[in-house]
């Protein structure tokens, strides 16, 4: 079992995502809610029916449709509602589930049983939702010769936002011809802009911290670096890659990951002006 993120919900109770190994060779999406002293929280998915080290009474797993399912990003909505998202499905895509505070699946999310996937992108690594409670995911997509960080925005019903991107609520972005891309973290500015970190690959050998910021229309935002989007290396030829991100109160943005330092690795930090 493997934890990958987390959030505070109003009253302080801990909500934890990531994976749990179903014992039949493939991981399922996987919940876990504590209360403020790291106990369990027993009323989440709870049931009469528990037994000692099921999962229910505080911990839940969900499965795709058979497929292999791990969470990489967690988000709670105003009313509390909890949105998951990462890979999974049968196909490994993108999916998306919505759970209620009791740590039941939301029926009013998706196709009615509170699971969203999107075929045509590969994954989610990070979620956020804007100040019209629209959920917006940033991962990655192929392209048949290369992967690129790709956002997609959804509808608080879980469909996806046709207003944003090319009318299906869908971004894909490349930094460099021919080379990989992905993006592991996100957030939302002030004015609604989103701005996406993760790892470009330079040369077909090394990665640098790459990072675009979207209109929230979803186009590329040209007054941010180079057509919107921004690239740095901290070692000639090594690798860096951005898996955390946040916007202070100036506006600029703080980006975190690893760099190869050529002996070994260390933890990178950039900060950038708006």
């Amino acid at each position: 079992d493997r934890a990958s993120a987390l959030a505070i919900d109003s009253i302080g109770r801990i909500v934890v995502a990531g994976s749990a190994y179903n014992g039949i060779e493939s991981n399922d999406f996987a919940l876990a809610r504590y209360n403020t002293d790291g106990s369990l929280d027993t009323s989440f998915n709870s049931s009469l029916l528990c037994i000692p080290n099921s999962i229910c009474n505080g911990k839940l797993a969900t499965n795709f449709n058979g497929g292999e399912d791990v969470a990489y990003g967690i988000v709670l909505q105003a009313d509390g509602k909890i949105v998951v998202a990462g890979y999974g499905d049968t196909n490994l895509n993108l999916v998306l589930a919505r759970y209620t505070t009791h740590g039941t699946l939301d029926t009013t999310f998706g196709g009615g049983d509170g699971l969203v996937t999107t075929g045509s992108l590969r994954s989610a690594f990070a979620l956020a939702i804007d100040s019209d409670g629209r959920i917006v995911a940033a991962g990655e997509a192929s392209n048949s010769t290369d992967s690129d960080f790709a956002l997609a925005r959804y509808n608080t019903n879980g469909t996806l936002d046709t207003t944003f991107g090319g009318g299906d609520g869908l971004i894909t972005t490349g930094f460099f011809s021919g080379e990989d891309d992905s993006a592991s973290a996100l957030a939302i500015d002030s004015i609604g802009r989103i701005v996406v970190a993760g790892y470009a690959y330079v040369s077909g050998t090394n990665s640098d911290f790459a990072l675009a910021r979207y209109n929230t229309n979803g186009t590329l935002d040209m007054n941010f670096g180079g057509g919107g989007k921004v690239t740095t290396g901290f070692f000639s030829g090594e690798n860096d890659s951005a898996f955390a991100l946040a916007i202070d109160s100036d506006g600029r943005i703080v980006a975190a990951g690893y760099t190869d330092t050529g002996p070994g690795y260390g933890i990178a930090l950039a900060r950038y002006l708006p």
